[in-house]
């Protein structure tokens, strides 16, 4: 049974923060690859523009979290999870081939983990 600290394998959070942060920082590597796949889409260009912006604020607002008060961690993970399924939708919509497959699968990942980490350290579902 997982304990105040560890999620349900036994790992920490620290682990799951470095996994959301990595996960933005793989996204934010191949949001402008992914405007290149959808050129020809305005739409597209201007969704994977902002939500790089997105990105780059959740990656600023979830490290903030990690010196603060457990209920702003919850509160930080529980908006990041927000941002990772906004961001995969938009992935999903706006990229193609192996770059749609490898965005969508990384914050699909990190919706998961952070689900895991939620569930084990905070009080609000």
């Amino acid at each position: 049974m997982p304990s105040a600290t560890t999620g349900s394998k036994g790992v920490g959070a620290a682990h799951y923060l470095r996994v959301g942060v990595a996960g933005l920082v793989l996204s934010l590597g191949f949001a402008p690859q992914a405007a290149q796949a959808q050129a020809g889409t305005a739409a597209c260009k201007r969704d994977l523009f902002v939500l790089d912006s997105t990105l780059r604020n959740a990656l600023r607002d979830l490290e903030a979290a990690g010196q603060a008060a457990d209920d702003a961690k919850c509160a930080a993970y529980r908006k990041h999870v927000d941002v990772m399924r906004n961001a995969s939708k938009t992935f999903a919509r706006c990229t193609t081939g192996r770059e749609r497959q490898e965005n969508v699968a990384q914050m699909d990942g990190s919706v998961a983990d952070f689900e895991v980490l939620i569930r084990a350290r905070c009080t609000k579902p």
